[in-house]
């Protein structure tokens, strides 16, 4: 399935209530990497039990750099950025690799996100691939 080119990098803030079920959604052999911007909760020792490296950092530095963070230390060809309330489905990942084969020469993709968090789009999503100028997180 071309999982083990992806690492999913997951930020935390105070998210230990939503970090398990995130990180175990994660196809097997998908290295993950929490990066807990200095959570108060227990983020950081929820994602030592569940995850294959956690970064801890001393304050919340934000999304942006805590991603940055974690891509430093990562090694394989593509990164997923992750929400920690968010969960992959199905083939997801394959798909995407799949994604970034077909368009090399785009920098980033964006899976269509469904479930009872999603936004409602003000119009329906479309089914097949989308050049798009700036991406959903």
């Amino acid at each position: 399935m071309g999982e083990a080119r992806v690492t999913a990098i997951l930020v935390t803030y105070n998210s230990n209530h939503c970090l398990t079920r995130a990180l175990g959604s994660l196809p097997a052999g998908v290295p993950s990497i929490v990066v807990d911007n200095g959570s108060v909760d227990a983020s950081a020792a929820t994602a030592e039990l569940h995850a294959g490296q956690v970064l801890r950092l001393n304050q919340n530095f934000g999304f942006s750099k805590a991603c940055n963070a974690g891509a430093a230390v990562a090694n394989t060809e593509f990164l997923l950025m992750m929400n920690p309330d968010s969960e992959v489905e199905g083939d997801a990942i394959s798909a995407l690799i799949a994604a970034a084969e077909r368009y090399p020469d785009a920098a980033a993709f964006n899976p269509r996100f469904v479930g009872p968090a999603s936004p409602p789009p003000a119009r329906s999503a479309p089914n097949d691939d989308r050049r798009v100028e700036t991406l959903s997180g």
